[in-house]
């Protein structure tokens, strides 16, 4: 029994020997020939020189975009009631809302995050960054605001 299994040991590793001299005699004349055919399995699917062989698709690029900035605000809603110059600069007297009380604004001063850029004698203008409103006394605006005040006062 012993010499059984040591003939069966003997005529494996011949065969591996030979095996082996046989893949050493194939990998000089091509290297590929040391590789196993399970590790050209993507080039069984898709053979090198067919019309259709296409690259894998690319994952699709994610792209990280920033929202875009809040738009300024609107200038505020101001009424210009009225407009005083003397010897300290002139003074524009607003009004934000019609149950608000009516400010004085110089030239610098800020109402409601607009600067005030320029007062003139029926007119003043406000500012935020580039932008700019003019804000003018007896304004179609004031009259669309508020229809019922001015249809009251063409009933008297």
């Amino acid at each position: 029994m012993k010499a059984w299994r040591l003939s069966i040991i003997l005529l494996v590793s011949v065969g591996s020997v030979a095996n082996s001299e046989q893949l050493d005699e194939r990998a000089k004349l091509n290297p590929l020939a040391r590789l196993e055919l399970k590790n050209f399995a993507e080039t069984l699917r898709r053979p090198l020189f067919s019309a259709t062989r296409r690259p894998p698709p690319s994952p699709p690029a994610v792209v990280h975009r920033e929202p875009p900035p809040a738009p300024p605000p609107d200038p505020p809603p101001l009424v210009l009631v009225g407009v005083l110059a003397d010897d300290q600069g002139p003074r524009a007297f607003v009004r934000t809302s019609p149950t608000a009380k009516i400010r004085i604004l110089r030239q610098g001063e800020q109402v409601e995050s607009w600067t005030v850029v320029e007062i003139r004698p029926q007119r003043m203008v406000i500012g935020r960054d580039t932008r700019t409103s003019v804000v003018t006394m007896f304004s179609s605006k004031m009259r669309q605001q508020n229809p019922e005040a001015v249809s009251a006062k063409a009933e008297k």
